[in-house]
């Protein structure tokens, strides 16, 4: 995990160079879903969604393997909660995450810690400056923004600030809710809503990281 320094802009540069390469992969991820013969990210808790709700939340796709955040309202504690999102659950798996300054609006996702009042707890989706790439269920989005409403989680211990980041930062990935019908063990999963299970586990589920190495 790095700052905005030579290294990140290295990544930038790495970034860029092999989005062409990465989108021409997803080309070949679409076709496969559409006859059926991948596993398991062909079918289940994977693959973006329409906008909708209030507020409007999405599940979208990275647009490749470089998935970089910056954090734009939220105090050290919701930060860290995601640092150790990403390097318990993402770092382990394919893709390359990194950490701009704060307030960096070219990256792959927006942090935004605030008292909104909404009723959630958290919800990402893809702003009228995001930039979409193709259609549902494989539709990316770069500048997403991921949403924490302190109203509901400004008491939260680390451990579910820890949760709910891997949650919302999978749903920034493709990752979606887990049911009994889609996952083969779905209450052991960060993806699960707390709704489902109060006792949200801190990680992904190896089903969850199978989705992400297969698709990055």
């Amino acid at each position: 995990m790095t700052d905005v320094t030579a290294n990140a802009r290295q990544h930038r540069a790495e970034q860029r160079r092999f989005t062409v390469r990465k989108r021409t992969v997803f080309g070949a991820v679409t076709a496969a879903v559409a006859v059926g013969s991948i596993a398991p990210a062909g079918a289940g808790n994977f693959g973006s969604t329409g906008a909708g709700g209030s507020p409007t939340n999405e599940v979208s796709l990275g647009n490749n393997r470089w998935h970089s955040w910056s954090m734009h309202n939220g105090d050290g504690s919701w930060r860290q909660g995601l640092r150790d999102a990403i390097q318990y659950s993402y770092e382990p798996t394919d893709l390359v995450t990194s950490e701009y300054r704060d307030d960096w609006n070219d990256v792959d996702v927006r942090v935004d810690v605030t008292n909104a009042g909404t009723g959630l707890n958290g919800w990402v989706y893809c702003p009228t400056d995001g930039l979409r790439a193709g259609a549902d269920p494989n539709e990316s989005c770069y500048r997403q923004w991921l949403k924490i409403d302190l109203a509901n989680t400004g008491g939260f211990a680390q451990d579910r600030r820890k949760s709910l980041m891997c949650h919302e930062f999978g749903h920034t990935l493709g990752l979606r809710h887990p049911t009994a019908a889609n996952h083969p063990d779905w209450l052991n999963s960060c993806m699960t809503r707390s709704a489902d299970n109060p006792n949200r586990p801190v990680a992904l589920h190896s089903h969850d990281i199978d989705h992400l190495n297969w698709v990055y």
